[in-house]
Order: structure tokens, then sequence, then C-alpha cells
């Protein structure tokens, strides 16, 4: 057992820098290596840049420091995790997992896109959290103590962009609709027509697509308009390939999570635009940038959002190419696993099979488990269960130029994350948490800690 398992199975038995346009492109490639031998020996510690520590009070722009604003900036950055090392050196941790590094939507109907999954621009960098020196130092400084880091990265969505112009006005606008497009102000539609309310920001799913309405009825797909809004990075998207509407499948948000259409094509809610990953050009765009990134920063694997919403193909053809160019330079055991969220356990390990993912979060561990068992004492009995379970529902096979351990053996197991309440939360029985730390940091798979967790 490594040194961060031993540590942590104690703890369980027992706290505005520059973006430069074109961040990727206007730096030269690093040295890379190869800083892992075996994932069940890691320990991965996750933590949200923003909330985690603010080192550099230089790029502390529009925050808002009231404990109760829970959805805005905070301050954290970069400098911050630097300063923090020898606390998780000394927890144990022996890999990060990081938010999104790239600029994102800063702003978005009260919220702040403090995440990172509001993504605008894969090639530079978010400048809240500080500058490429100021990253290559903090990855350099982890590697140092043999801590490696996980990215987290997104390719199903980006966030909200554009607006579909459904009355083809030039402007987003929200409206009654009846027989035709009513803004506020306008004549009302005809006595007993049904009335809809209709957002062009974030319109509902239509499988033909969403359409434009003029007085006559519908009137073709609606065109898309890319915000220009640079105070808040909204603005048109890059790589360019993003700034032409044939990269999004322009169906609306999901309105029925049980429709595999709809979790596949449509934008999240929210206004989060979906991404046509079949589009081939899009492809090569995704593959090119995250492994430019891990190129010209050393990283040690992905941590990869959404991927349910995402087809099989393009996560056999995304994980290839990603792992032949970075074995091509000298990269192994990259590690790549992703959150597919949902409870049913065969449609996650789907994704592992061969030819796709690593490993994936363990969902159906995480409800029937951590949730059902250790905190609200449920039968042990569900823990059997999803061994039994284990063997059909993954991966037998290590991925060829994976990390050379089936996804069987490598699940990413799990008691809480950003995405799920607090176990504290559930029960607030301290006692409960340290069992659960206990069996999170001994049994199979790479333990994730969600940070905060451990206090």
């Amino acid at each position: 057992m490594s040194r961060g398992l031993v540590r942590l199975a104690l703890l369980g038995l027992l706290s505005f820098g520059g973006c430069v346009d074109g961040d990727l492109d206007d730096v030269k490639t690093q040295p890379i290596e190869t800083h892992v031998e075996d994932w069940r020996d890691e320990v991965i510690y996750q933590l949200l840049v923003d909330r985690f520590a603010n080192g550099d009070p230089g790029n502390d722009h529009r925050l808002d420091p009231s404990p109760t604003s829970l959805a805005r900036f905070k301050g954290g950055d970069w400098q911050g995790v630097i300063d923090q090392l020898d606390y998780l050196d000394e927890l144990g941790v022996t890999t990060i997992w990081i938010s999104p590094i790239v600029l994102n939507v800063d702003a978005d109907a009260g919220f702040d896109g403090y995440h990172g999954y509001w993504q605008v621009d894969l090639e530079r960098l978010n400048p809240h959290f500080g500058d490429l020196a100021m990253l290559r130092t903090m990855i350099q400084a982890c590697h140092e103590r043999g801590i490696k880091v996980v990215l987290d990265i997104v390719t199903n969505h980006l966030g909200q962009v554009f607006y579909y112009d459904i009355n083809r006005n030039g402007r987003p606008d929200e409206f009654l609709s009846g027989g035709y497009p009513t803004n506020p102000g306008d004549p009302q539609a005809p006595a007993g027509t049904p009335v809809t309310r209709i957002t062009e920001y974030d319109p509902d799913w239509d499988p033909r697509g969403i359409q434009s309405v003029t007085s006559l009825g519908e009137a073709g797909p609606a065109p898309i308009r890319f915000f220009d809004m640079p105070e808040i990075y909204r603005t048109p998207p890059r790589p360019a390939v993003f700034q032409r509407s044939e990269a999004y499948n322009l169906r609306g948000k999901v309105t029925d999570w049980n429709d595999r259409d709809q979790v596949v094509l449509g934008d999240f809610p929210g206004g989060l635009k979906d991404i046509e990953t079949t589009n081939l050009e899009v492809r090569d765009e995704m593959v090119r940038v995250f492994s430019d990134w891990v190129l010209k920063l050393d990283l040690d694997g992905f941590r990869i959002d959404t991927l349910k919403h995402v087809e099989h193909e393009f996560w056999q053809d995304f994980t290839r190419r990603v792992r032949e160019r970075l074995a091509a330079a000298g990269k192994n055991n990259f590690l790549m696993f992703g959150e597919a969220f949902d409870g049913d356990d065969a449609l996650v390990g789907s994704y592992t099979f061969p030819g796709e993912l690593d490993s994936v979060f363990y969902f159906a561990q995480k409800f029937q488990v951590y949730d059902d068992v250790f905190a609200n004492a449920g039968p042990t009995a569900n823990v059997q269960r999803l061994l039994d379970q284990r063997a059909v529902n993954y991966g037998s096979t290590p991925q060829e130029l994976g990390i050379g351990i089936s996804p069987q053996e490598a699940l990413v197991n799990f008691i809480d994350n950003h995405d799920v309440p607090r176990f504290l939360w559930r029960n607030s029985d301290p006692r409960a948490l340290r069992a659960a730390i206990s069996y999170l940091m001994t049994q199979q798979g790479i333990p994730c800690l969600y940070y905060g967790t451990e206090q």
C-alpha cells in the first residue's frame, strides 16, 4: 500500500493574472515524462481551483467574498494550489484533479463560471486562475513532490456563446408565442391560441432542430447569433470551427432525460450549447487541442466531463488518437477516466469496454454503498451485489496504449464530489464519514477524495 493510502486510511479510522491570446499556440512543447507506474497506488484529490486557496490577489477579478454568495468567484488560483502543497503532501495525496483551465464565460443569469464548465476558448487560459507561467510552475512543483496532475476537460458542450434567433430580429429575446412570436408590447395572439413562453437563449428540445418563426408560421432552421461581450468573455468561441453552425446539434435543451436522443444531442439546461461530435473537423480539433495541452504542460491524465452525453464512437476515436499522440511523445500510462452521472451500472460501465476509457467514476457504488450503506445504514448486501456485477458491467482488459490495468481494477471510487451533496449533509455523524473514508482508501480501485471531506 502506498504512503498516501496509509495516511488517508488512518485518517478514516480516526482545510487577475494575465491571459495571453493563443496561450496554446504561443508556447513551446515542454519535455514530458511518464510519472505514474500503477494508478492503483494513487490517491486522487479533487479540488475546484476557485474554491481551494487564493494565493495571488493580483488576479482577483469580479470577486464576491461573502460566504453566502455561493455562485460567485472566490479568488482561488494556481498559486494557491502551490501554497497548499505541504498540506496535500502531508495528507498523503499523490494526484490532484484540477478544474478546467480554459477560458470560460465569466457570468450568466446571476451565476459565475467559477467551476470552469462554461468554456468559450479551448486555446486560452482562464485569467481568474493565473497565467501560463504560473500553471507550469504549479505542475512542476507537484511533480517535484511526486504529485501527479489530472486535468478536467469537456468535449460535450460550450458555454452560452450564442442564442437561437427564432424571430430573426438580430437580438436575443424571451417572448410569448401563439400563432406567431409576440414580444413585450406587441399585439397578443388571437383568442384561444395556445400561448407558450419561448427563450432564444435556451429553447426547449425540438428533434427537427430549433425552428425560426414569422407571422406566417415556421420559416426553417433558426439562425444562431454569437454574443460579443468581451467584458465577461462571452464572445465567438475558439478554435474557429466552433464559429460555424455545423459544429452544434442545434436541437435545444433537454426536457426528457429518459430520451436517449435528447441526452446525446440536446443542450444542457442553462444554455450550454451541445457540440456536434460526429463532425470530423470538430473531432480533429478536440484531439489536437487537448493533447496539445498535455504536451505543453506535462499533464498526467484527463477527467472527462459528461461521458453519456456523447456517442460511443467519439470516445473510441478520441481516446485512441490522444493515446497514440502522447505515446509517440513519450507519455505513457496517461489516465483517461470520466463522469457518466447515472446510477445505471451497465450504462456507466459501457464506456470502459475495449477502445474507450481506462476508467469511470463508480456512481453505482456512490449511490448504493456510500449513500445507502454508510450514510443511511442500509444492507451490506449492496456491496456484494456490486462486486458480482463488476465483472459483467466493466471492461476486463486494459485499453491499448492505456494505463495497463483493466477498468474493472481501476474504477475511480468516491464518496462525494462537486455534483452531489457532501456526505455529512446526508449523515452528520463523523463516525459514519470515517468508516466511509476507511473503505474508500482500502478497496480495489483508485480513491478520489473531494477537497474538504477530510476536514
